[in-house]
């Protein structure tokens, strides 16, 4: 009986603790970084932005999307119960830092440099020989000072076309889409990939699990149905 009992408070302790969580506004970080999410007139948008709503909205989780810079939006969730940080590169380094939901999209990680540089890039360690830049808790800092790659790290990514520009840096770190519709016409080249993983909604680990099962649900849902295709495709001419 006594076991009974202890099941049942253990159960009831559960859905108490889920329905409170369900009463709390979930706060979604993340920053300018288009195509995937961006600021428009005034808004929030972008194609990963539209995924996240639908889901939110599918799963039935009140929410709010705060835009700032990537440092901020990262910690943020990284140490903030109830938050949670997109778009997410999912690299080994931050797997057991988050909980996560996805795929929104694939990010492949690589390196521009200015094209009448000519250079050449076959492998990681061919990185070492150049100086290379990167902004502050970006998946490609981490992933190349994992491999032991000296970075020279800015707060904001933008600086890096400056820096590129007037010889600071010989190549920048970069998300081959934000590259591609961002900077492709300033004289640079995307030049070689470093990684290519899932990009995700990154949960404190707070953060409910039941709420996590909730929102990887409403994600795979919108996958399966089409949703995420549409949403992608309305972006992909922009």
């Amino acid at each position: 009986m006594r076991t009974t009992l202890l099941t049942g408070s253990v159960s009831l302790t559960a859905v108490l603790f889920w329905g409170i969580a369900q009463a709390d506004t979930l706060q979604l970080t993340t920053e300018e970084y288009p195509p995937f999410n961006f600021k428009k007139n005034g808004e929030i948008v972008g194609h990963s932005t539209e995924i996240v709503q639908q889901v939110m909205d599918k799963a039935a989780i009140k929410y709010r999307i705060d835009l700032m810079s990537w440092t901020d939006a990262y910690n943020k969730a990284l140490n903030e119960n109830m938050t949670c940080v997109f778009t997410t590169t999912h690299t080994p380094q931050r797997d057991a830092l988050f909980q996560w939901v996805e795929p929104l999209a694939v990010s492949r990680i690589g390196v521009a440099a200015l094209k009448d540089k000519k250079i050449m890039i076959k492998n990681v360690e061919d990185l070492k020989n150049y100086k290379v830049g990167t902004y502050q808790d970006d998946a490609g800092e981490q992933i190349l000072k994992s491999a032991g790659v000296p970075v020279l790290s800015v707060k904001d990514n933008a600086d890096n076309l400056n820096r590129i520009k007037d010889g600071s840096i010989d190549l920048w770190v970069v998300n081959q889409a934000v590259f591609e519709k961002e900077w492709q016409d300033d004289g640079l080249q995307y030049i070689y990939t470093i990684s290519e993983n899932p990009m995700s909604i990154a949960c404190n680990k707070q953060v409910p699990a039941p709420m996590i099962d909730k929102i990887q649900q409403a994600l795979d849902g919108l996958i399966k149905d089409g949703s995420v295709e549409k949403i992608k495709a309305k972006y992909a001419g922009q």
